[in-house]
C-alpha cells in the first residue's frame, strides 16, 4: 500500500490525477458497452436444420438474469457439472453467425460461452455460464427464450469520490519544470485462484464443421497430460496423468474426414488414455485451458486462441506537469480536458518472466524416457515409438498393459503396451540401447537393466552365468530377452517386480501353484440339481457333460423320465446348465425329394429285296436239250433274301410254257420310339439322421447245390438313402445314394440262370440351398448300328447290285438324369 499522508504534495497530485483518469475511462467504456449491449441484435433467419440461437442478453438490474433468445420455442436441458458452472443444452439449435457474447457481465458471472457440439450423434448448442462463487441456478422457458435467474449481488458501501481532485490540483503550487519522472506502481493487483489438480475425466465433446474439428476433454481441475502421435495406423494418443475415467461411452464414432473415432479407457489406475483414430497425417494443436483440454484439427488449428498471458501490472511512467497547464481553466462539460495528460509516451512491454507458448502443428515424437523412482512399474509407461511396426493390427487395443503373471513365459520378453502376443513374429517396443559386453557377470547385467529401465528386478540365488554380446540400437526388452534365453532363464511378473529365475524352477513353481489352486477350487460342498430334457436323450447329454465335469462330479441318468441328476461343485453347474440349454433344443427337419428321369429314343430302318427263279428243259414242252442224256434238266436259283422287314411288293414272272419263273419281293420296315420315365422318391428326416425309402419288387433266384435247392431274392427296386445336415446359412449338406434296379425282360444271356437286372446308381455328397434343385448325376448313351447283308462281288454291280444286298439302320439314345431337392421344414 502507498501511504498518501507521507508523500509530498506533487506526488499526491499525480496519484490522485492518475486514479481519476483511469476511473473516467473505465466509466465511459462501461457506458459505451452497456449502450451497445442494449441494442437489439439482428434476428437471423432460422437455419434449415432447426432453430437458431439469435442473441444472449444480460440484465444487471435488481433481478439479474440471462436471456437466451431463439428463433422458435426452445427445447433444452440444464445441468450443473460443478458448483461454479451452469450448462444449458439447446437441442436441435444452431448458433447464429451474428451472435455476440455480452461483455458487461455482473459480478456473479465470470464468463459465458456458446459452442456448437455433437453429442450422441445429435448437433446442439451448449451455453456455459461460469460463476464467480458456487451457486444454484434455475432455467425456465419463456416464449422464444430461455431465462436463467442469477443470484443478487450484495450492495457495497460507497467510497469517497474523487470528483473534486482537479480543483485541488489547480490550487496547488506550481511544481518545478525539471522534476524527474517517477514510476508509480499500482498497489493492488488481481490474482487468479489456481484450480485444483484434475482427478476425473467427465466428458468428451466434439464440435466444428467437417475438416475443422475440435475435440474438448472436460475434467474437474487443472490437467496434466502427455500427447504423441503413432502411425500405421495413424492416431493421436493423449495420456491424462492422475485422472480417472468417468466417461460412459468408451467409443465415440465421429465419422469426420480427419477423425474417424475416439476411444477412451483407463490405461493405468492413475492414467486415462484417449486415442483419436486419424485419417492420414493431419495437423493438430493441443491446448490446456483450465479444466478443459482442447484438440484442434485442420482449419480449427488457426482459429484456436492462444492461452491468455499472465496478468502483470505494467509500470506507469509519469511526466512532469507544468504549472501553467495545471492552473489552466477547464472547459465546462469536457471531463477529459479537466484532467492532466498522463503517460502519453508510456510503452507497454511483455514482462521478462513471460514466456511464449508454441504449439507444434506437426507430428510430435513421444517424450524421451525419464528415470523413475524404484518401485514404480514400467509396464505401460515406457515411451512408445512414433512409428509402430506394420505387423500391428489397425484396431489393436492400445489401452491394455501387462498384468502380473503367476506362471513363467518360456522364452518371453517384457511385454509393453504395444506388444502383440501371437504365434507370429514378436514385436519389441523398448527404447533402443547399445551394449558391448564380454564375459560380464549376468547379475551385474540384470542390475544394469534395472537402472536403465527403472524396473524392480529380483534375481533367484541359482542364477549364474556370463554375458558376451555386442548390440547396436537394439530394443532393450529384446536385448533382455536374448540375454535371459542364452542362459536358460526366464522371468515372471509379481506385482510391479520382475523375478528372474531358471526355467526349471519357475516351471515347478507354476505347476505347484496350479495344483494348489485346483485343490482349493475343488474343496467346496457339492450341489445336487436335476434337469429334465425335452428333445435330447439323457444318455447322449451325459457323455457331453463328463468332458467338462470336475473330478468330484456325479452324473446320474434316468432313462424313464429322460432326466439328469447332477451332483457338482457350484462353479461348474452354470457351465453345465448352459451346455444343457444349448443341446436340448428341437431338431430341425428336412424333406428330400429325388427325381430320376430316364429318356430312351430308338430309330429302326430296314429294306431290301427277296428274289429267286426256277426253270426246266423238258422235251414234252418243246424245250428239251436235244440230247439223249440229259434229256430233261430242272434248275432253280435262290431264294436270295436281302430284304429284312415286312413284305411290301411281290412279283411272279414266267414264260408261256412255264419253263422259267422269276419271283421278286421288296421288304421294308421303319420304326421310331421315345420313352420317358420319371421316378420321384421322397423322404423326410431330422437333421444328421439317415433316412431310406424303397419301392419295387424282388426277383427269386433258385440255386441247387449238393441236391439242396435254395431260393434267394434280389431287389429290383427304386431306392433313396440320404443323411442331411442343415447349416446356419440356410443350406443342406447331404450324403446321397440313389439306386434303380429293374429286370431286363426279353434279354437272355447265355449261361445265366436267371433274369438279368438293369442297374442305375449314384452316390455323392453335396450342398444345396433350401428349396434349390441340383443335378447330382447323369448318363447319356448313344448306340448307332448301320448293318448290311450282301452277296460278294455281285453287290458291286451298279443298280443291279441292290438286288444282292440289304440295308439295316438301328439307332438308340439313352439318357439318365438324377435331381435332388431339399426343403427345410419350418415349424410354426
Amino acid at each position: 500500500m502507498v501511504k498518501v499522508g507521507s508523500m509530498r504534495k506533487a506526488k499526491r497530485i499525480v496519484l490522485i490525477a492518475s486514479v481519476l483518469v483511469m476511473s473516467v475511462h473505465a466509466a465511459s467504456a462501461s457506458l459505451w458497452r452497456h449502450r451497445n449491449a442494449n441494442k437489439p441484435a439482428p434476428q437471423p433467419a432460422p437455419s434449415a436444420s432447426g432453430m437458431t440461437l439469435t442473441a444472449i442478453e444480460v440484465d444487471s438490474s435488481s433481478s439479474p438474469q440471462i436471456v437466451l433468445r431463439t428463433s422458435g420455442t426452445p427445447a433444452f436441458t440444464s445441468l450443473s457439472p460443478t458448483p461454479d458452472q451452469f450448462v444449458i443444452d439447446l437441442t436441435g439449435t444452431t448458433k447464429a453467425t451474428s451472435l455476440v457474447i455480452p461483455t458487461n457481465l455482473p459480478a456473479t458471472i465470470t464468463a459465458i460461452n456458446a459452442d456448437e457440439v455433437t453429442e450422441m450423434g445429435s448437433r446442439l448448442t451448449r451455453v456455459t455460464v461460469r460463476l464467480a462463487t458456487p451457486a444454484s441456478l434455475q432455467a425456465a422457458a419463456n416464449g422464444n427464450a430461455v431465462t436463467i435467474a442469477l443470484p443478487k449481488v450484495a450492495e457495497k458501501k460507497e467510497e469517497p469520490k474523487l470528483a473534486e481532485a482537479p480543483q485541488a490540483v489547480a490550487t496547488m503550487p506550481a511544481m518545478h519544470n525539471d522534476m524527474p519522472a517517477e514510476t508509480i506502481t499500482p498497489a493492488i493487483a488481481a490474482e487468479s485462484i489456481p484450480l485444483p489438480k484434475a482427478r476425473t475425466l467427465r466428458k468428451v465433446e466434439t464440435s466444428g464443421a467437417p475438416s475443422a474439428l475440435e475435440v474438448q476433454l472436460d475434467t474437474d481441475g487443472d490437467i496434466s497430460y502427455k500427447a504423441f502421435r503413432l502411425e500405421k495406423p495413424s492416431r493421436l494418443v493423449i495420456d491424462l496423468n492422475g485422472i480417472r475415467n468417468r466417461v460412459a461411452r468408451k467409443t465415440i464414432e465421429v465419422n469426420d474426414p480427419v477423425v474417424k473415432r475416439i476411444r477412451v479407457a483407463q490405461f493405468k489406475p492413475d492414467v486415462t488414455r484417449v486415442v483419436l483414430d486419424l485419417e492420414g497425417k493431419p495437423d493438430y494443436k493441443v491446448l490446456a485451458a483450465g479444466d478443459h483440454l482442447r484438440i484442434a484439427f485442420g482449419d480449427a488449428v488457426a482459429k484456436m486462441a492462444a492461452p491468455p498471458a499472465p496478468s502483470v501490472p505494467a509500470p506507469i511512467k509519469v511526466t512532469p506537469i507544468k504549472t501553467a497547464e495545471v492552473a489552466k481553466p477547464a472547459k465546462s462539460g469536457d471531463i477529459p480536458s479537466q484532467v492532466p495528460t498522463i503517460a502519453e509516451t508510456s510503452t507497454w512491454k511483455m514482462p521478462p518472466e513471460t514466456t511464449a507458448i508454441i504449439h507444434a502443428q506437426y507430428p510430435q515424437a513421444p517424450p524421451p524416457p525419464t528415470p523413475r523412482p524404484r518401485g514404480t512399474p514400467t509396464a505401460g509407461t515406457s515411451t512408445a515409438p512414433a512409428t509402430v511396426p506394420t505387423s500391428m493390427a489397425p484396431n489393436e487395443n492400445v489401452f491394455s498393459e501387462p498384468q502380473p503373471r503367476t506362471s513363467p513365459i518360456l522364452g518371453g520378453a517384457l511385454s509393453t503396451g504395444g506388444r502383440t502376443l501371437s504365434a507370429g513374429e514378436r514385436v519389441y517396443t523398448g527404447e533402443p540401447i547399445s551394449l558391448n559386453l564380454k564375459d560380464a557377470d549376468l547379475k551385474d547385467v540384470i542390475r544394469t537393466f534395472a537402472e536403465l529401465t527403472g524396473l524392480n528386478i529380483a534375481v533367484d540365488p541359482g542364477v549364474t552365468g556370463s554375458v558376451t554380446v555386442d548390440f547396436v540400437d537394439v530394443p532393450w526388452d529384446q536385448a533382455l530377452d536374448i540375454i535371459l534365453r542364452q542362459n536358460n532363464l526366464s522371468y515372471i511378473l509379481e506385482g510391479n517386480v520382475m523375478r528372474v529365475g531358471t526355467l526349471a524352477r519357475l516351471s515347478e513353481e507354476a505347476a505347484a501353484n496350479r495344483r494348489l489352486q485346483e485343490e482349493e477350487r475343488l474343496n467346496v460342498p457339492l450341489t445336487t440339481v436335476s434337469f429334465k430334457l425335452s428333445y435330447a436323450r439323457a444318455g447322449d447329454v451325459q457323455g457331453l457333460l463328463k468332458d467338462i465335469a470336475s473330478p468330484r462330479a456325479r452324473i446320474i441318468t434316468d432313462t424313464r423320465t429322460n432326466q439328469l441328476i447332477i451332483s457338482e461343485i457350484p462353479a461348474y453347474l452354470n457351465t453345465m446348465r448352459n451346455l444343457i440349454e444349448s443341446v436340448d433344443v428341437p431338431t430341425r427337419q428336412v424333406v428330400i425329394e429325388a427325381r430320376i428321369v430316364e429318356i430312351t429314343k430308338t430309330f429302326l430302318q430296314q429294306y431290301g429285296f427277296v428274289w429267286g427263279f426256277r426253270g426246266a428243259l423238258d422235251p414234252s414242252l418243246g424245250t428239251g436239250t436235244g440230247l439223249v442224256f440229259p434229256n430233261r434238266v430242272d434248275f432253280a436259283g435262290g431264294p436270295f433274301e436281302f430284304g429284312p422287314g415286312n413284305p411290301v411288293l411281290s412279283f411272279h414272272l414266267a414264260n408261256v410254257l412255264g419253263t422259267f419263273t422269276l419271283d421278286v419281293a421288296l421288304n421294308a420296315a421303319e420304326s421310331e420310339g421315345l420313352v420317358r420315365v420319371v421316378s420321384a422318391p421322397r423322404v423326410q428326416t431330422q437333421d444328421n439322421t439317415a433316412a431310406q425309402i424303397q419301392s419295387g419288387l424282388q426277383i427269386p433266384f433258385q440255386t441247387r447245390v449238393n441236391f439242396t435247392t435254395t431260393i434267394s431274392y434280389v431287389d429290383a427296386t427304386l431306392q433313396l438313402s440320404v443323411t442331411p445336415q442343415i447349416t446356419e446359412a440356410g443350406t443342406v449338406i447331404m450324403d446321397i445314394a440313389v439306386q434303380k434296379n429293374e429286370p431286363a425282360t426279353g434279354l437272355v444271356i447265355e449261361g445265366a440262370a436267371g433274369t438279368p437286372i438293369q442297374t442305375r446308381q449314384a452316390r455323392t455328397r453335396l450342398m444345396v440351398r433350401d428349396g434349390g434343385t441340383s443335378v447330382i448325376g447323369g448318363i447319356y448313351q448313344t448306340t448307332d448300328n448301320n448293318a448290311q447283308s450282301r452277296l460278294p462281288f455281285l453287290h458291286m454291280i451298279p443298280v443291279l447290285g441292290n438286288l444282292f444286298k440289304s440295308h439295316n439302320i438301328n439307332n438308340r439314345h439313352d439318357e439318365l438324369l438324377i435331381f435332388i431337392t431339399p426343403r427345410i421344414v419350418r415349424t410354426s
